[in-house]
């Protein structure tokens, strides 16, 4: 796979929509009659329900657990939110596979994130682990080697001016908050250093 590596960025936090809840995170599916609020209807709830799972999804593509969270915390019933999301899945609207398989190309390719820290986001996405395992057989052992080796390679550039030992362990510390295994980390900071060093006393050949 190809690498783009950078600094990773934090996800954006799950966002609530506007429009649709009311004051306690409920959907706000009822009507005010004579100065009192009338108990929404069966197909009200299912409504608004719907109209927040398009909202949501209109803000940032979700699983189906996150979307299903969402429902139950609006106390949106348990068989109303499962039709609703069977529906959606139908229509192509919430496709798990399609999503995991977009996470893991996106923090590969574009933050040089591990298969490790992905999987933990896909857990916490709430992706069935059949669903992850799927997604995740896009990176092999190679392709992560060379990513932590292009990783150390550019992040060492920065760090080459300080005491070899510090610059190693900001490193290993960089690599291993990617999620990188331990032995991989030292082995591809050593050599990110050392090519660093070699650029850097090439330089200062070629100016002297």
């Amino acid at each position: 796979m190809g690498r783009a590596p950078h600094d990773e960025h934090d996800d954006a936090d799950e966002q609530g929509t506007e429009g649709t809840d009311g004051p306690a995170g409920r959907l706000d599916a009822g009507s005010v009659r004579g100065g009192s609020r009338r108990p929404a209807t069966d197909l009200e709830i299912e409504d608004a329900a719907r109209e927040y799972l398009l909202r949501s999804l209109t803000a940032a593509a979700r699983s189906r657990q996150q979307l299903a969270s969402g429902l139950a915390k609006r106390d949106v019933p348990e068989d109303v939110a499962e039709r609703l999301l069977d529906r959606f899945e139908e229509v192509g609207l919430v496709d798990d596979a399609a999503l995991a398989q977009a996470i893991v190309r996106s923090r590969s390719q574009e933050t040089g994130a591990a298969r490790r820290r992905i999987a933990s986001e896909l857990r916490r996405k709430g992706f069935t682990d059949d669903v992850a395992h799927d997604a995740l057989a896009q990176v092999d052992d190679e392709d992560e080697r060379r990513s932590a080796y292009d990783l150390a390679r550019v992040r060492a550039r920065r760090l080459v001016s300080l005491d070899r030992d510090v610059a190693l362990r900001r490193l290993v510390g960089f690599l291993g908050r990617k999620g990188y295994p331990p032995s991989l980390c030292l082995d591809a900071a050593r050599a990110g250093l050392e090519g660093a060093m070699d650029e850097r006393s090439t330089v200062h050949d070629a100016q002297g």
